[in-house]
């Protein structure tokens, strides 16, 4: 049976396992953006016996969900640095790694709806470029200019930062898993951490369903596993998961006119093109943290919690709207004919926190 795969969706495939080795000298836990380039540049500064593990397949993770983008708009002095350092390894990343990693720097814009939001965006525009930033404050008007899909009434402003832009993060965990393997790194997936053995501020060994590997230093990765691997070592990881939905409009039969990733405050919106369509996402901001051992990230209920005010923001739905009454929709285990949510009139199909799977039987 042939599969089609989104670009940027890691395939969730069970891969032949390797022997687990007996011992590394660094262990590194979790397989997403943050374990390999780890791994990778650890082992490009030298360190050699290095393992990383996988729960499931590199990338299936967090990494696996993102909408991509790539940013150095902060508030925090220290995040715009670690952005800006990553902007520029990512502008680098093709002639490095000999990759396309789909990166388009096509600008970040968020939209301020108060005037708590415009003070807020402008001290961190302030910031921004007192560290070497370009970002800058433009008007309602000037928001509908560079996003000809947003209406200009529903803010007082936007900062829009033309560097900033998105990648495909199933393309990078790629390229940054096979550099590491190339430097000597051994990457065990489908492993699964069970316990580690710590005590007096060291760490002895780390135990899987495959088997124990001892090592005396392990760096963990693991996102929003993270807090409960902290515990097995006595350590408190302050990691809070949040729900995020994320939403895939119908492709059309013409590329959409191009937008920067644009993020709006209020309701915590936010969407980019993905080829003749868009990717959304927004947060379950009523949901609260979350965190169940053993279990997966969750599956979307849909775009609908906090999209009411969406509206105001792109338009009411119909065949005016600015982005049109794009799709109809697919969810759940069975099929299902009807939108599933719509936002301003972006009717959106159903999108698992995971691999988009085309409509037809069983998928969902």
């Amino acid at each position: 049976m042939l599969v089609k795969h989104v670009d940027n969706i890691v395939p969730l495939v069970k891969t032949p396992g390797r022997p687990l080795p007996a011992a590394g000298d660094i262990v590194i836990l979790g397989g997403g953006i943050m374990g390999t380039s780890i791994a990778y540049h650890l082992a490009e500064a030298g360190v050699k016996n290095i393992v990383l593990i996988e729960r499931n397949a590199l990338g299936s993770g967090s990494s696996a969900k993102p909408l991509g983008g790539v940013r150095a708009t902060f508030s925090d002095p220290g995040n715009i640095r670690l952005g800006q350092r990553s902007l520029e390894a990512f502008e680098r990343f093709g002639e490095k790694f000999r990759t396309d990693i789909g990166l388009r720097q096509v600008g970040y814009l968020f939209l301020c709806r108060n005037e708590a939001e415009l003070l807020q965006v402008e001290d961190s525009t302030h910031i921004q470029n007192h560290l070497g930033g370009s970002s800058r404050m433009v008007t309602p008007d000037q928001a509908h200019q560079i996003n000809p899909f947003l209406d200009p009434r529903a803010l007082v402003a936007a900062s829009y930062s033309p560097r900033d832009g998105f990648a495909q993060p199933s393309k990078v965990v790629q390229a940054y898993a096979e550099a590491a393997q190339q430097l000597g790194v051994t990457i065990c997936q489908d492993t699964e951490i069970l316990d580690l053995d710590a005590g007096g501020g060291e760490v002895q060994a780390v135990h899987t369903n495959r088997g124990t590997i001892r090592t005396p230093t392990v760096i963990c990765a693991a996102g929003a596993w993270s807090t409960r691997l902290g515990a097995m070592a006595g350590v408190h990881l302050p990691i809070e998961p949040v729900r995020r939905q994320i939403g895939m409009t119908a492709q059309g039969s013409k590329p959409l006119p191009t937008v920067p990733f644009t993020l709006d405050l209020s309701t915590t919106l936010y969407f980019h093109n993905y080829l003749n369509g868009m990717l959304l996402g927004i947060s379950n901001q009523d949901q609260g943290t979350w965190f169940l051992p053993g279990v997966r990230l969750p599956v979307a209920a849909g775009l609908q919690p906090g999209c009411g005010n969406c509206r105001t923001l792109l338009g009411p739905p119909g065949p005016g709207s600015r982005l049109g009454r794009i799709v109809r929709k697919h969810t759940g285990p069975q099929r299902h004919d009807r939108v599933f949510g719509h936002c301003g009139g972006i009717h959106v199909r159903h999108r698992i926190l995971g691999s988009w799977l085309p409509a037809g039987p069983g998928s969902g």
